[in-house]
């Protein structure tokens, strides 16, 4: 199959978060409202006294008036949850997390979202939260913290805002989001090596990430989020035997965690064993039906058995559910492009590259298509797009020079 992408998915254990909505109008603050930080302090006081010491938190999403001090809140309360004895997700991994589950935190984040990001990333309680005024003189600071294992509410603790200067100020200036905060010093939790393995991941440093997520292992064997990551990192180094083994530890220790079935099905897909995958990923749409990455991989494996009709079936559904999904608008291209229907290839694989500009494939398989359609002028623009962009790929180089030979270049 030509350059089929796979979509890769992970989970974990719980998730912090903080909400706020908007009241009727207010001419003068209320007597109880006290300043921002505050507010956070107070909020933090509130749920460590609500869950117990030593509790691993995620602090997941926040919503506000701008995205620079939802960040600067979220760090605040890591801070202050920190300082009250509450471990809590490194959250420098959260853009990654939140990738693998295709999930956005832009604006009200549902429980469900916030328990998902939690449970990839071990956590026993997320939290979540929001800032909005409630009326001409004040805010609302609302934040709420979930048990993971449970899906209750550990916490909701509620604050006024007073709108002073400072909070003026940051509303005014759209403070840019400030860096997650690193942890110093070695990692003393299983918890903190399955961040530092995550960090390692991100930097394609397998070896030492595949390390970490051991050790976490080691310090606690039942930590399923360690085993879905080791299982991700084998399925990256070629190891498809060993990523299916983590994949079914994962599996037996959260029998209902559908992300380990979706990747457990693309390592038996990395094997050849296509039944095999099929089954994963249908568990993993049983389990989630709106896992549009498990239905663009499942299609990956009817077309790898030329069933070509489920295979648009499963594409068409994924993006259905998700229409800005780069990957199934490529593998339906990538299927359409199989069977010679060189327009509908085209128009998806444009999609595509208009979601995800940085895909060099996406202009291999394009360019393909535009050559097997005979527009060898687009195909050439293509493959040299390609080449800007990944310019030791093979394949774009020699379809470069085939497709110049026959323009006569």
């Amino acid at each position: 199959m030509k350059n089929m992408k796979k979509t890769l998915t992970t989970i974990a254990i719980a998730a912090v978060v903080l909400s706020a909505v908007s009241c009727a109008s207010v001419q003068r603050p209320p007597a109880d409202a006290i300043a921002l930080f505050d507010a956070v302090e107070s909020a933090a006081e509130t749920l460590a006294r609500d869950i117990p010491a030593g509790t691993r938190a995620a602090v997941v999403a926040f919503e506000s008036e701008n995205e620079g001090l939802s960040a600067i809140i979220m760090e605040a309360l890591s801070g202050a949850l920190h300082g009250h004895g509450v471990e809590i997700a490194d959250r420098r991994s959260l853009g990654f997390v939140l990738a693998e589950l295709d999930l956005s935190m832009d604006g009200s984040v549902s429980d469900e979202a916030a328990l998902s990001v939690g449970r990839f990333q071990a956590a026993q309680v997320v939290i979540a939260g929001s800032l909005f005024r409630v009326g001409a003189a004040a805010h609302r600071l609302d934040v709420r913290a979930i048990v993971v294992e449970t899906s209750a509410r550990a916490s909701s603790p509620s604050f006024a805002v007073r709108d002073d200067g400072d909070l003026r100020g940051m509303l005014a200036a759209a403070p840019a989001r400030p860096a997650p905060a690193a942890e110093t010093g070695p990692p003393r939790s299983a918890g903190a090596f399955l961040d530092r393995g995550f960090l390692f991941f991100e930097r394609r440093d397998f070896e030492t990430a595949l390390q970490e997520f051991t050790e976490a292992i080691r310090m606690d064997p039942n930590l399923a989020s360690a085993y879905l990551m080791r299982g991700l990192t084998r399925y990256r180094r070629g190891d498809f035997t060993g990523a299916i083994a983590d994949y079914t530890q994962a599996i037996r220790l959260d029998p209902d965690w559908a992300i380990a079935y979706n990747n457990r099905g693309l390592a038996h897909d990395g094997r050849g064993e296509f039944a095999q995958a099929i089954s994963d990923f249908t568990q993993a749409i049983r389990l989630n039906p709106n896992f549009a990455s498990a239905f663009s991989n499942r299609g990956n494996a009817h077309l790898s058995r030329s069933e070509f009709d489920s295979a648009f079936a499963d594409y068409n559904q994924a993006i259905r559910l998700n229409p800005d999904h780069p990957d199934a608008h490529f593998n339906r291209g990538t299927a359409h492009l199989s069977r010679g229907e060189f327009g509908r290839a085209i128009a998806d694989f444009t999609v595509a590259i208009r979601l995800n500009p940085n895909d060099h494939r996406a202009f291999v398989n394009r360019g393909n298509a535009h050559r097997d359609a005979g527009y060898l002028d687009l195909a050439i623009a293509d493959y040299e797009a390609a080449l800007r962009i990944s310019p030791n790929s093979a394949m774009a180089r020699q379809n470069l020079e085939a497709a110049r030979r026959l323009r006569g270049l």
